[in-house]
């Protein structure tokens, strides 16, 4: 039932109106995503680079009542010369997570502008299979989530994965799924026995709108699906902009308002 799902925010929305670093940046952000409602907030690896991030955050999440649920991480996992340093990241990551009290690790592999080679797959299944290993260990569960690669020519990186590594979970972004083409209701109940996660956006046309409800996406049928497939895990709000689309209004009004919208739409309010 949607009315089970707990909404987060993923904080990336806040780069285009306080830079790149995201760290730097938390006080601001804990403090806006709190006082907006949020269930949760799911960190960007970025944020974990700091040698004091693990106390930093904590304290923040602590003084805010705001539980930190998982991280987003991302690169070329398909280069084989950057699978030991991908394995080094994720044990410091999943130790980091399991401290915060964490439980979800969403990766996503890293584009190589064309179909990725069989060997290419092959070397990326090996790596996200320790991945999954690693995370589990410290009690933190990992998910694929995608941009528009993995899905782009006739989904030949999803189904590839799923082939090769058959435990993979799904944290798929709804959005970048409407925007390579695929409809998002389908995916969902397509892949519903593996999707444990969910990121949420909206656009109209090219352009990223500044709240969830204010675009083109099919909500009702999202909303319809997730209660077919009794999906009960998270879903984060991950706002994005362009430098040429401006932002009119304060992020964290933003962030409240989609939250809003999507209480409303699973049923969530009083």
């Amino acid at each position: 039932m949607t009315d089970d799902i707990r909404i987060a925010a993923h904080p990336y929305g806040y780069v285009r109106v306080l830079g790149s670093d995201l760290y730097e940046a938390a006080d601001t952000i804990f403090a806006e995503i709190a006082a907006g409602g949020y269930d949760g907030i799911e960190v960007m690896h970025s944020m974990l680079e700091a040698e004091e991030a693990v106390d930093r955050l904590g304290a923040l999440s602590e003084e805010h009542d705001l539980p930190i649920i998982g991280a987003s991480f991302g690169g070329n996992m398909w280069d084989a010369s950057l699978t030991n340093d991908f394995v080094v990241r994720t044990m410091r990551i999943a130790r980091q997570l399991q401290a915060l009290g964490a439980h979800q690790l969403g990766i996503s592999t890293g584009s190589t502008g064309e179909p990725k080679t069989d060997e290419q797959l092959d070397i990326q299944a090996a790596l996200v299979r320790r991945m999954i290993d690693i995370c589990a260990e410290h009690g933190i569960a990992l998910n694929a989530h995608n941009h528009t690669y993995e899905v782009d020519w006739e989904l030949r990186e999803l189904r590839g994965m799923l082939e090769r590594v058959p435990e993979l979970r799904l944290g798929p972004d709804l959005n970048w799924l409407h925007r390579a083409g695929v409809d998002p209701v389908w995916f969902l109940r397509e892949f519903a026995d593996r999707i444990v996660f969910l990121h949420l956006r909206d656009q109209t046309g090219e352009v990223w709108e500044q709240v969830l409800g204010e675009g083109e996406l099919d909500w009702a049928g999202i909303a319809t699906a997730l209660d077919e497939i009794d999906f009960s895990g998270w879903a984060a709000v991950e706002l994005a902009f362009r430098a040429e689309h401006p932002v009119t209004r304060p992020m964290g009004d933003n962030y409240r308002m989609s939250l809003e919208f999507l209480r409303r739409l699973f049923g969530q309010e009083g």
